[in-house]
């Protein structure tokens, strides 16, 4: 309320922005960026916002890292199939689990909010698209590690967060170029497989750092992300 809508879509942009870095570039996550977690100035000209109560963080372990980079991957192309791969790689429940079932589940979802290889999509709600899946996930009985589960919750929130400043933000295309820059992609390309050396193993740690440290400031209950 009293909130332009110049200012509210410069807010997404800022938060998106600091978030995406917070994924690719940094492996340091806050996990609890809700919007009474953000302060940000009335000032049509100061596109600061500070993140406050870090209380709750976290960073993808070292083996961890490439196989979420390749999840990040898949979900911006639509690959359903190496979606369902990852995550059933990051099971760490005991139920016995039906691969072929959970991917077919996982296909069907994802159909409803992208085509296979992204094309096309139009402006992807991936916060809903992400919530889907965890619910098919639940539905098997798959049971993610921590560190996983809470950082693809916490990206469902900061989605939801962007959409709510700018319902027409597309996080899909507007992480693209983030890949090139922070990580190995050829180009900002949704049609897959645009990591250098795409095979699994030969990219670098899938397009993710193998630690939380790189290009982060941190105080007390505050996050300070660095260009």
């Amino acid at each position: 309320e009293g909130v332009s809508l110049t200012k509210k879509r410069k807010l997404a942009n800022t938060i998106f922005d600091m978030t995406v870095k917070m994924y690719l570039r940094d492996n340091y996550i806050h996990g609890d960026l809700h919007g009474g977690n953000l302060m940000y100035s009335l000032d049509p000209r100061d596109d600061r916002v500070i993140v406050l109560d870090a209380g709750l963080t976290t960073a993808l372990e070292r083996d961890w890292a490439s196989p979420f980079g390749y999840l990040l991957h898949a979900l911006s192309t639509g690959d359903a199939d190496k979606v369902a791969e990852k995550l059933i790689q990051f099971n760490q429940g005991t139920t016995p689990v039906d691969n072929v079932a959970v991917r077919h589940d996982i296909r069907e979802r994802m159909l409803e909010y992208m085509p296979e290889g992204g094309g096309g999509a139009g402006s992807v709600n991936m916060g809903s698209m992400i919530g889907e899946i965890l619910c098919t996930l639940q539905k098997h009985g798959i049971s993610l590690r921590g560190d996983v589960a809470l950082t693809i919750v916490t990206m469902s929130i900061s989605e939801g967060l962007i959409r709510q400043l700018d319902p027409e933000f597309d996080i899909v295309r507007r992480s693209l170029p983030y890949f090139v820059k922070f990580r190995s992609w050829r180009k900002a390309s949704l049609e897959g497989k645009e990591w250098e050396g795409h095979h699994e193993g030969t990219a670098n740690n899938g397009g993710l750092p193998l630690a939380g440290n790189r290009g982060v400031a941190v105080t007390a209950h505050k996050y300070v992300a660095q260009s």
